[in-house]
């Protein structure tokens, strides 16, 4: 999905949409939240196509100096605003983390399976939380040292402030490896206790969605797709065009070369309709390739070698099973987009769907 305003950039004259760039440099490199970054943009954009249907130029529009512009637009970002901010920065290591707790679960209880003496209160993590953590608190600060001491660099030496920010990155990440070898050096980290990695992320998470409810909200009533981008769309119905028509001639091609009369267009298009209106009835067969492969790969396994535990044999089917579940999900998606845009070009060639 893309922001709202995206779809709209295009219709901005090259002058106006050269300083909406700079703009949206300027807004994207402060630590502001999602919603007040989009809102801010939006206010910005509906402001410059406004001016260009009026015919001012882009200078009288900015007041002369981009700048004081940009620094007047992100003058009032309150103090949430930042905080939202930052809970959005951190948010990937506890996701991270948290999935990766999901894995230790599958080994720790891999691991009583076989006997083991350990439970869920002592069992711990592969990873530790707090070392995840100062990571990022050292990237989230290199950053705001970024946009701090270097972002007035911006406007007189767009380039070189690129460079220097990636600079500052890569040495933030040196620090970080530089940190953790002091820290844990000749020491072996422990991982946090499973349970309590568990509680932590799981809590941090259910915090975010509460703070971010609102730029979810925003984000989906104002999202566009790939396919609505002007210059997408006719790309994409021209490729449907092309592939129908051709299919159509190599279907005259074939009654030619057998024999058999030609058929109409009219006639192609009800085909079409019929061969897509065949899709509704194939969400069973996108079902049926997971439970067969996957009894499929069981079968193999066990003839090849075998499982060492019964619990082993279980495993292998969940994984085998959610992993080829998310991969059928995805194709079976991009074929319902398939068949939507063929319908699509049915209608606009007068067929009845």
């Amino acid at each position: 999905m893309l922001n709202s305003h995206a779809i709209y950039i295009e219709k901005l004259t090259p002058e106006y949409r050269k300083i909406f760039r700079q703009v949206s440099d300027y807004v994207n490199s402060e630590s502001i939240d999602e919603i007040k970054r989009e809102e801010i943009l939006s206010e910005v954009l509906d402001s410059f196509l406004s001016a260009q249907e009026d015919g001012r130029p882009a200078d009288i529009v900015i007041g002369g100096d981009l700048r004081s512009f940009c620094e007047q637009l992100c003058s009032e970002v309150g103090v949430k605003s930042r905080f939202v901010n930052i809970a959005e920065l951190l948010c990937p290591i506890f996701l991270i983390s948290l999935m990766l707790s999901v894995i230790d679960v599958i080994s720790m209880v891999r691991e009583i399976a076989d006997g083991g003496s350990t439970d869920l209160f002592h069992y711990r993590a592969s990873g530790c939380l707090l070392a995840y953590l100062l990571g990022g608190s050292i990237l989230v600060i290199s950053d705001l040292i970024t946009k701090m001491f270097i972002k007035k660099m911006m406007f007189s030496s767009p380039e070189k402030y690129k460079k220097l920010s990636k600079i500052i990155r890569v040495i933030s990440v040196a620090v970080i490896f530089a940190v953790f070898v002091f820290i844990f050096r000749g020491k072996k980290a422990e991982g946090t206790y499973l349970w309590l990695n568990i509680l932590i992320c799981s809590a941090y998470l259910l915090f975010y969605r509460t703070v971010t409810r609102e730029s979810r909200r925003y984000r989906k009533e104002n999202a566009i797709s790939f396919g609505d981008l002007p210059g997408y769309s006719v790309s994409l119905k021209k490729s449907i065009d092309e592939m129908e028509m051709k299919r159509f001639e190599m279907q005259n091609s074939r009654n030619a070369k057998k024999g058999l009369p030609e058929i109409t267009f009219a006639d192609f298009l009800e085909r079409e309709k019929k061969d897509c209106s065949r899709f509704d009835k194939k969400p069973a067969f996108f079902v049926l390739i997971v439970v067969v492969s996957t009894v499929c790969g069981f079968l193999f396994t066990l003839l090849s070698g075998g499982f060492e535990q019964i619990h082993d044999a279980y495993f292998f089917i969940g994984i085998l099973l959610f992993l080829e579940s998310i991969i059928m999900y995805i194709i079976y998606r991009f074929a319902r987009a398939g068949v939507d845009a063929r319908l699509e070009w049915i209608r606009s060639k007068g067929g009845s769907v």
